[in-house]
């Protein structure tokens, strides 16, 4: 038996895989949004494409986006701010399940 030999990944094991992964990172509701977009854009003819992309820098031109820029950065940042916390409240249970077992190890070697 060669083990040297590529395994093939179809398509659809690569959809799959890709589909989990965003679950379990919590990231399904984005790639959903993106697909619906690259989607609307896929559908639509050459000459709209055009004029989004020229509406889109204009309205970036004027300013008009910005309240949809801060909402976006708010996110990321509550996002980051969600795993610094889960992880420090990790650390701190860790801590605490020590704490604890050597509490618990100190009063069994005092009888």
């Amino acid at each position: 038996m060669n083990n040297h030999l590529p395994i093939k990944v179809t398509w659809a094991q690569a959809v799959r895989d890709i589909i989990n992964t965003a679950i379990n990172r919590g990231q399904l509701p984005i790639l959903i949004m993106m697909m619906a977009v690259l989607l609307i854009l896929y559908r639509l003819p050459p000459s709209d494409i055009s004029t989004l992309v020229f509406l889109v820098l204009n309205y970036l031109k004027t300013g008009y986006f910005i309240g949809y820029l801060l909402f976006i950065v708010t996110v990321f940042l509550w996002i980051r701010d969600a795993k610094r916390n889960r992880r420090n409240y990790a650390k701190l249970e860790t801590e605490f399940k020590r704490y604890l077992l050597r509490k618990k190890n100190g009063a069994k070697e005092r009888k």
